[in-house]
């Protein structure tokens, strides 16, 4: 199983802050299927500066791919640790 940060829309989810979005980690299965995501957004926290930094980074990454719409049915995997980069 792969993963990687993606920013979540919340569709349906807290209309009250007009719809916002989140970076979540998001889990793809063998064949790069979206597999599940993390229930909450992820926090930026790193053990030292040169993690906190490498997790940056991915994050800014996702702002290169699609957006995913935010179901809460769908299945979430728990946060992994992420490797490190």
């Amino acid at each position: 199983m792969t993963w990687d940060y993606r920013i979540m829309h919340y569709r349906d989810e807290h209309p009250e802050f007009g719809h916002p979005f989140g970076i979540h980690e998001v889990y793809y299965d063998g064949d790069g299927s979206v597999k599940g995501w993390t229930e909450d957004a992820i926090a930026l926290v790193g053990h030292d500066l040169d993690d906190l930094e490498w997790r940056l980074r991915a994050m800014l990454e996702a702002f290169q791919k699609p957006v995913l719409e935010y179901e809460p049915d769908q299945p979430s995997t728990g946060a992994g640790e992420p490797p490190q980069g």
